[in-house]
């Protein structure tokens, strides 16, 4: 007979198994407000200890939360606020009528430093800034070292013989526009732009004496303007064809007599009295410097010296 064979014992029969002492499990009561082994556990604020001690808490519960700082407010004006509709508010107005004046100084504030004039000659040096640029610029142990004008040179795109130069204050393209001239080999006249009027350049300056006597006179300002060019290594300018008070004295750029040395660069030294002037005398050293430098009794240019 094999295993398969016998047959399975009757669930309902109980089978008897000696009981021991220990295994004897005590009822316990159930309580009624007991929840259920298989229900989730309710969570309780109460906290339950096994010993009798007093319990003490860890933490500060009042420093869970502190009130946030009052804004400061600061009030800088002294009229009394206005509501939307643009009244006054009875509070504002009464608050400001409270107000006690403010105290009067003693004395009066300091004043901003003014630009003074220089009490000396003052050497500019016009230095090549760029491409086709240059800056005219004062001393280093001037008070104010900042460039002073912005000089730029340009060709007319129609033609490209004509080359224009353009003025304009400090040390960039972006300064304010003082002046424009162009000069070249054009059918047209040499023509001037300053101070938003347009001029043909033989209305602005007129040329006296001889080629080897040169001078010419600036025509259209308050105070005209003589310059001699009977030194080809400087130009002067001065108040009256007599040369009673000398504005400026411009000179050009050259090469020393050592091949190794930097070539000193063009100067325009201004006097006191010539400050009042400075940009007409700019301008005016400007063109004249091109027309020193055009060929002499040659009809192609359109402005000779």
């Amino acid at each position: 007979m094999s295993a398969l064979d016998v047959p399975p014992p009757d669930y309902t029969s109980v089978i008897e198994e000696p009981i021991h002492e220990e295994s004897v499990i005590t009822p316990q009561p159930v309580l009624e407000d007991q929840p259920s082994p298989l229900s989730p556990p309710v969570p309780s604020s109460t906290v339950h200890t096994t010993d009798t001690a007093p319990v003490v808490l860890a933490w500060n519960p009042t420093l869970l939360y502190t009130e946030p700082p009052a804004p400061i407010t600061r009030t800088t004006s002294r009229t009394p606020t206005q509501t939307s509709d643009g009244s006054t508010s009875q509070a504002s107005l009464a608050s400001f009528l409270a107000r006690a004046p403010s105290p009067v100084p003693s004395e009066n504030p300091p004043g901003y430093v003014e630009a003074r004039v220089p009490t000396g000659p003052v050497v500019y040096t016009f230095s090549p800034f760029g491409h086709h640029c240059m800056i005219l610029v004062p001393p280093p142990e001037s008070q104010d070292t900042r460039p002073q004008y912005h000089i730029s040179v340009g060709v007319d795109c129609f033609n490209p013989l004509v080359h224009v130069t353009t003025v304009r204050r400090g040390a960039n393209e972006y300064g304010d526009h003082v002046a424009e001239f162009e000069m070249g080999i054009s059918k047209s006249p040499a023509t001037l732009s300053i101070r938003g009027k347009h001029y043909k350049l033989s209305e602005a300056m007129q040329k006296r004496g001889t080629p080897m006597t040169r001078s010419w006179a600036w025509q259209f300002v308050r105070h005209k303007l003589y310059w001699d060019g009977s030194k080809p290594a400087e130009c002067k300018c001065y108040a009256s064809p007599e040369k009673t008070t000398l504005y400026a004295t411009f000179t050009p750029a050259r090469r020393p007599d050592v091949r190794t040395q930097p070539i000193i660069q063009a100067q325009l030294k201004i006097t006191p009295a010539g400050y009042p002037l400075f940009d007409d005398i700019l301008v005016s050293a400007l063109i004249i410097a091109r027309c020193r430098a055009t060929p002499q009794d040659n009809d192609m240019f359109n402005f000779q010296w």
